[in-house]
């Protein structure tokens, strides 16, 4: 994960993507899925899986953190 120095402390970079629909039965349609855009930083920008997490009314990957 991209970090920032500055004036002596460490700064985590963090991004936030908003999908379209999330519902397992949801996927394959023309909206942006969760997981299409998971697998997409996964493969594509070499993301680890580890560092992202999907939040919906079905999963929650952020609680706790």
């Amino acid at each position: 994960m991209p970090t920032l120095n500055f004036k002596g402390k460490t700064f985590v970079q963090n991004y936030h993507f908003q999908v379209e629909q999330t519902g397992r039965e949801q996927r394959g349609t023309s909206y942006v899925h969760a997981e299409d855009v998971k697998e997409y930083l996964i493969k594509q920008c070499r993301i680890r899986e580890e560092e992202i997490a999907v939040k919906s009314s079905e999963k929650d990957d952020i609680e706790g953190d």
